[in-house]
């Protein structure tokens, strides 16, 4: 038994007895008798004057009194519940409330009339009446109503009590034995009244609790009679009938089934009643349904809706630094975001999460995700998502990179963040005379940002700063956004100034690269020279440093981001159709056709592919193959056995590279570091370049598990 409930009935019976300590007269006589019931509440008083047990109830139910008026005050306590019942600490403070106010009401009128009598001339004392007893019935009524705002009941008979009291008051002291009777009557029938309303309420829940069980037991005699199970099955998107749907109940190991007719509806017929019974449907097109568990009395209806079957899309994705090319290790704080074609914004993808349709990502360790996005079905068309991330250090970039058609995507698609270096990424420059090469300072001065090949935009006054003297500065909150969809970090900036021709298009500044402290903006005259920037990236999109980017007799190498910059170029040499050669060790040189014109940017990003080889470690007493590896450029360990004579074969790729047949033997060497003593080998190149073996076979004297030093010179083809 819950504590409220044990305080409840206890408060019960106090009142109870109460309200019976009034009542009872000794007299036959239908007059009420107040000197016995002052002599009653006398004695009651002197014990509780000296009774320490019944003193500390008193404490008590006058500490619940003060709870009471206070939770109300607050709207802290809910004393009402569903239907208007009262929950149980609504029934603590309403009986502590019809104890209390009982036993404080008798108390107070002794006190009353005795101040009244004593104190007050004859002549006032029905004007004394008046006033107490109307203000006493204003304040009980108010009282009554918000405690019992929920009750209407209960607020009305606490009202008669209100009216009780009063007219008891004024019959005291204005000597009305009528009125005096009147009130006292009314006092202890709302008393009573309001007991039995509080009571009520818990019988309430008895019978509730009671018809409920009713029903359960006649749900029992039930069993053993046998029910159908009918309905519709339709398409969950347009709400079609589906035909020929196989819908089946397996109840204790026998299946039963049906098939849908042409508008859809079936029916299982003679099914025992059974509790958890799981209804399956599947149809030609549609995924599986499976219901939650359901209860079989009698006839029921239930209507199947089934979706399409659906097609999961996954896509790649990496993280990293747009600066150092590292990825982005950080799976708490890293949040990615999605685009369809149009929407208003991107949407975040949850990570770790797999609710099994939508789009949701799985983290692979090191900045790398698997985002997956399911389609109620298969595509037939080609379907463009952009990707986006935030991680705390790197500015937002919520649209970097999109995947052109979701039924191809690359290997990898890369999510590019620039770090979020407080303003240390500015960008600060001046614009000067062409000809004479001093600052302009006029305040007609504009400056332009924009992509390269793009018509760049203006720049408004919040956008830049201006200090006056021909130098401005313009913040990385303003370039950042510049890069909204493809994931590159080059911009151009350019000026215009009244009186000189505009160059809105004068510098191409690489983001990922360090920054010059100041750039120029020249206006007026031609430059005379013109620039080449871009990134050079593999088949994966990584980028590749230190190679060789040329045009003409023009050239520079790729830093460790793969970007690359090839500045003063005479004007004399702009071409619509350019080459332009990127070269490097282990790679295939390559040619581009591109674009050059001097009053634009010319950015061009360059991919280059790795020569691939094969390599097998065979036994070459037997010709037994021992180990292959694939990828040469990330060789795993070999564990070599001893007593074999090992041979290793090169075997290049027929499509992408040869080895070079007149390397001299430093460009052909075979090494295994971890073998101490190990003397190196030079391999033996076939006239074709297809094929490089060792020209002597080695042995080990011990198991080693090692890692192969091949050093060889690769060629195009």
């Amino acid at each position: 038994m819950e504590k409220r409930s044990i305080v409840a009935k206890f408060l019960a019976l106090v009142s109870v007895l109460i309200v019976a300590l009034i009542a009872i007269i000794p007299s036959v006589s239908a007059q009420i008798r107040f000197e016995i019931l002052d002599q009653t509440l006398g004695q009651l008083h002197k014990i509780l004057q000296t009774d320490t047990i019944v003193f500390a109830v008193l404490v008590f139910l006058f500490f619940f009194l003060m709870y009471g008026i206070f939770a109300i005050g607050l709207k802290q306590s809910k004393i009402s519940g569903e239907k208007g019942k009262l929950t149980k600490n609504g029934k603590v403070i309403a009986l502590s409330l019809a104890g209390i106010v009982i036993l404080s009401t008798f108390f107070v009128r002794n006190n009353v009339l005795s101040f009244a009598k004593n104190t007050l001339a004859p002549q006032f004392n029905l004007f004394f009446a008046i006033i107490l007893s109307v203000l006493i019935f204003m304040l009980f009524r108010w009282f009554g109503k918000q405690t019992f705002d929920k009750r209407p009941d209960m607020a009305n008979v606490f009202g008669i009590f209100s009216v009780g009291l009063a007219l008891s008051m004024f019959g005291a002291i204005g000597e009305a034995k009528w009125a005096e009777g009147l009130g006292l009557a009314l006092i202890i029938i709302s008393a009573v009244w309001l007991l039995v309303l509080i009571i009520s309420g818990t019988a309430e829940e008895r019978e509730d609790k009671k018809k409920k069980k009713e029903g359960e037991e006649r749900e029992d005699e039930e069993e053993g009679k046998v029910g159908t199970i009918y309905g519709t099955v339709k398409d969950a998107v347009s709400g079609d009938p589906i035909r020929r749907a196989k819908v089946t109940a397996t109840i204790e190991g026998h299946t039963y089934s049906a098939t849908s007719l042409r508008d859809g509806t079936y029916h299982l017929y003679s099914l025992p009643q059974a509790d958890n019974v799981v209804i399956k449907a599947s149809a030609d097109g549609y995924a599986d349904f499976e219901s939650d568990p359901i209860n079989i009395r009698r006839d029921r209806r239930f209507d199947i809706a089934m979706g399409t079957e659906g097609r999961t899309y996954p896509v790649n994705l990496i993280v990293r630094n747009a600066v150092t090319g590292d990825n982005i290790d950080n799976e708490a704080d890293t949040e990615l975001y999605a685009s369809p074609p149009g929407a208003p914004a991107p949407v975040r993808i949850p990570v770790g999460e797999h609710p099994g349709a939508g789009i949701w990502a799985v983290y692979r360790g090191n900045g790398q995700y698997e985002v997956n996005i399911v389609t109620d079905r298969p595509l037939d068309r080609q379907l463009s998502v952009t990707f986006g991330a935030k991680s705390p250090g790197y500015l937002d970039n919520t649209r970097a990179s999109t995947v052109d058609d979701l039924r191809s995507p690359p290997a990898h698609c890369i999510i590019e963040l620039m770090p979020d270096t407080g303003g240390a990424r500015d960008v600060h420059v001046e614009v000067i005379d062409a000809s004479s090469g001093d600052r302009i300072v006029d305040p007609g001065t504009k400056l332009y940002l924009g992509l390269p090949g793009a018509t760049p935009r203006e720049l408004t006054a919040g956008e830049y700063t201006d200090d006056g003297t021909g130098v401005y500065t313009v913040p990385e909150g303003t370039i950042n956004p510049v890069f909204p969809m493809g994931g590159g970090t080059t911009f151009t900036l350019g000026a215009s100034s009244p009186g000189y021709p505009s160059n809105n298009s004068a510098l191409s500044i690489d983001y990922s690269a360090a920054l010059q402290p100041i750039y120029q903006i020249p206006l007026g005259g031609t430059a005379g020279t013109f620039s080449i920037t871009g990134r050079v990236t593999d088949s994966d999109n990584n980028p590749v440093g230190g190679a060789r980017v040329e045009f003409n007799t023009h050239h520079a190498d790729t830093n460790a981001s793969g970007n690359y910059t090839i500045s003063g170029i005479p004007n004399t040499e702009a071409d619509p159709a350019a080459t332009i050669k990127v070269s490097k060790a282990d790679y295939q040189t390559a040619t581009f056709t591109k674009g050059l014109n001097p009053d634009m940017a010319n950015t061009h990003d360059l991919q280059i592919n790795r020569y691939t080889f094969k390599i097998n470690i065979t036994d070459n007493s037997t010709g037994a193959i021992v180990d292959t590896i694939d990828d040469p450029y990330n060789p795993h360990p070999v564990t070599l056995p001893p007593g074999f004579n090992y041979m290793v074969e090169l075997i290049a790729d027929p499509v992408n590279g040869k080895f070079d047949a007149a390397a001299p033997p430093a460009e052909r060497i075979f090494n295994i570091p971890a073998i101490a003593g190990f003397t190196p080998i030079n391999f033996t190149i076939t006239p074709d370049g297809n094929r490089a073996t060792l020209d002597t076979a080695f042995t080990v004297a011990a198991e080693v598990t090692a890692a192969l030093d091949i050093d060889i010179k690769m060629i195009d083809r």
